[in-house]
């Protein structure tokens, strides 16, 4: 990259990564600086069924449940809870970076000079 990026995403989890691959998508020169970007993530992240985004593909989602609360008796909610297969997330969102033209760098930022 000859020239300064538009956006620096400083963070190479899940949200940063997704970000980064957002912003290359719409053509913005877009870096990614994470201290360790290619150390595995050991977290387990979950959500509501009905939050996941639209472009996540239903392979980095690794169980679907059924919501409910039990209290003296079970409560079904109505909606579901996914849990996401990590490696997979992971691997979907490096190929977006990839396909995107995003790179990610080593390192930390310690201050912003921009204007």
């Amino acid at each position: 990259m000859d020239r300064d990026p538009d956006v620096l995403v400083v963070g190479g989890g899940p949200a940063g990564r997704a970000l980064a691959a957002a912003a290359g998508e719409r053509g913005l020169r877009t870096v990614l600086v994470d201290p360790a970007p290619e150390a595995p993530w050991r977290a387990t992240y979950g959500c509501w069924a009905h939050e996941l985004p639209a472009w996540l593909p239903s392979s980095a989602v690794a169980a679907r449940a059924s919501g409910c609360a039990i209290a003296l008796s079970e409560h079904e909610l109505g909606w579901e809870y996914a849990v996401l297969d990590v490696p997979a997330l992971r691997a979907h969102l490096d190929g977006e970076l990839a396909r995107h033209g995003v790179r990610a760098h080593a390192g930390r930022v310690a201050g912003w000079a921009g204007g």
